[in-house]
C-alpha cells in the first residue's frame, strides 16, 4: 500500500477466537469498579471508582447506582472525569428531586470518547445531598480503546 492508497474500515473480519484483545490495540477494554462504598459527607464530592489510561483514544463510559436509608436526597450528580469533581451536565448522571428515596436512583453516565497522550486516571465521582439517614453506592467505569 502506497501513502495516497486510503484504507477502509468496512469488510475488516473482527477477531472469533473468543481471547481478549490485547493491550494496546483496537478494541482493548480496561474495566474498574467498586462494591459498596459510603458516600461519607452530604454536600461534598467523592471519588469511589478509578482507572488509568495508556495514551490512545478511549471510549468511556459508566454506570452508578445508590442506596442506603436516606428518604430525603435533594440532588445527586456523578460524573466520570480527571478532576474528581462531579458537574451538572451532559458528561454527567443528575437526578435533582426532592425528597427521593434512596433505592431508586442510579444510571449510567454518558458515553464519551477522549484523546490521551499520557498515561491519565479517570474517577467516577459523586456528590449526594441528602439530609437524614445514609447513603452508599456502586459504579463502574469501562473504557475501550479505539
Amino acid at each position: 500500500m502506497t501513502v495516497s492508497q486510503k484504507l477502509y474500515a468496512r469488510n475488516v473480519l473482527g477477531d472469533t477466537s473468543g481471547t481478549a484483545v490485547p493491550a494496546g490495540y483496537v478494541g482493548e477494554e480496561q474495566i474498574a469498579s467498586t462494591g459498596q462504598t459510603t458516600i461519607t459527607s452530604s454536600g461534598v464530592a467523592q471519588t469511589f471508582v478509578t482507572l488509568t489510561l495508556q495514551p490512545g483514544n478511549w471510549v468511556i463510559s459508566g454506570g452508578v447506582a445508590f442506596n442506603g436509608t436516606s428518604t430525603n436526597i435533594t440532588s445527586i450528580y456523578a460524573s466520570i472525569n480527571t478532576s474528581g469533581t462531579p458537574t451538572n451536565d451532559y458528561n454527567s448522571y443528575c437526578s435533582g428531586a426532592n425528597n427521593v428515596n434512596i433505592a431508586v436512583p442510579g444510571g449510567a453516565i454518558p458515553t464519551q470518547t477522549v484523546n490521551i497522550t499520557v498515561a491519565t486516571t479517570y474517577k467516577l465521582c459523586a456528590n449526594v445531598l441528602w439530609s437524614t439517614g445514609t447513603v452508599t453506592c456502586y459504579g463502574k467505569i469501562l473504557a475501550i480503546r479505539k
